[in-house]
């Protein structure tokens, strides 16, 4: 067991359990299975997520200080080699009672963090709120916080792995919040399941043999093979919510293709080093070009099942344009062409809209989700938190 640094953090809104329950097992998909959750502040739930297995460093470096409500812990981690870009010290920091940031920084990313941290917290008086301790030697002044105190041991050398922060796998994480899905019995899924391998085992032992067929469907099938519309829109929401917490930075646009998003940012101030950490540490990849500032973020999401029959295409294309109607203004929907193959066919079309909140956005994605129907791309401008752009979809069929 280790401690792990710069872990995923995400603030939950409580609404139903069943709810809840599917956004956090959205989050361990794409963050890890390793997960545990705290109740913060009413209606509020802090899901924490790892591909490691381990305890929470921010968390454990907390308690070690009597849970402080406001802290900085830094230390200069031992080195055989004097070198400023190696990430050798260790920063905490616990704002309001919750850890806002616990990883390993360069003695110039300290300080870019740091400088951040205390210039905002200033302006409304809670740096003077943090206590700060250090060990070894820090590259960077301290001014303005309520006190400063230097530890003579590392706290490495005290720190007791606690039970209460240790990352669980997702369904015990879920149990322990009594979020588990009670729908389901887990005894009768483990005897349904062991009488269906033993007449698998017995069907495979007595059939005869027989010759392999082709299924003339398999490229219409294989097309489907995709996750549904409603969730692929989710999963652009949440990166765009995400993005938008990082601060000092606003997105302006974004492309997505229903896996990977490329989103451009413009800057209100905020510094290219903290968005560098703080997109890391929400799993996704900040870059800069001639061209801009960018996030990328991607999803990874299950398929949808297979579909039993081949629907009509033409029926699809009415009950879409049916739809949206009353969801958007008219001629909000185009048909663009008709790619014929085999044994089936694709429409692709378009889906316009004009400042609709990403509550709308969801709407549109969740009024395809039923239908044969591929997300192409989204492509979206915002702009004063409304969305502008399209939908380029494929409707599949005969």
């Amino acid at each position: 067991m280790t401690f792990l640094f710069q872990p995923y953090r995400e603030a939950l809104t409580v609404k139903t359990a069943s709810l809840l329950r599917k956004e956090i097992q959205y989050l361990a998909e794409q963050h890890g299975q390793y997960c545990r959750l705290f109740k913060r502040k009413a209606g509020e739930i802090e899901a924490v997520f790892s591909q490691e297995q381990g305890y929470l460093l921010g968390e454990t470096v907390w308690n070690y200080f009597e849970k402080t409500p406001y802290l900085i812990y830094c230390e200069k981690l031992a080195s055989e080699k004097d070198d400023k870009e190696e990430n050798s010290i260790v920063l905490v920091v616990v704002r309001d009672g919750v850890v806002y940031l616990d990883t390993k920084l360069t003695s110039v990313g300290l300080s870019e963090e740091l400088k951040n941290l205390l210039s905002a917290d200033s302006k409304s008086t809670d740096s003077k709120k943090y206590k700060v301790y250090t060990h070894g030697a820090i590259p960077y002044k301290f001014e303005n916080v309520g006190s400063l105190k230097v530890v003579e041991k590392s706290v490495f050398e005290s720190l007791m792995w606690d039970s209460a922060f240790q990352l669980l796998p997702i369904l015990d994480a879920l149990r322990e919040q009594g979020l588990e899905d009670r729908t389901k019995s887990s005894l009768a899924f483990v005897t349904i399941l062991c009488v269906g391998l033993l007449g698998a085992l017995w069907w495979y032992s007595s059939k005869p043999t027989v010759s392999v067929s082709v299924n003339p469907y398999e490229q219409y099938e294989l097309s489907l093979q995709t996750p549904t519309p409603a969730s692929e829109t989710a999963a652009l929401i949440h990166g765009l919510e995400k993005i938008n917490r990082i601060p000092g930075w606003m997105v302006s646009s974004v492309e997505f293709d229903g896996q990977n998003g490329n989103a451009k940012l413009t800057s209100m101030g905020g510094t290219a080093t903290q968005l560098l950490t703080l997109s890391q540490s929400m799993g996704m990849v900040a870059t800069f070009s001639s061209n801009g500032v960018f996030v990328n973020f991607t999803s990874s999401l299950s398929h949808r099942p297979v579909p039993d029959t081949i629907a009509n295409t033409e029926k699809t294309v009415a009950i879409i344009m049916d739809r949206m109607t009353r969801v958007l203004p008219k001629k909000s929907v185009s048909v663009n062409q008709t790619i014929s193959n085999r044994v089936f066919k694709q429409v692709e079309m378009t889906i316009s809209f004009n400042n609709v909140s990403p509550e709308v956005l969801q709407l549109i994605g969740s009024r395809l989700d039923d239908l044969p129907v591929n997300i192409e791309s989204i492509t979206v401008s915002v702009k004063n938190g409304l969305l502008t752009g399209y939908f380029k979809i494929s409707v599949v069929g005969n």
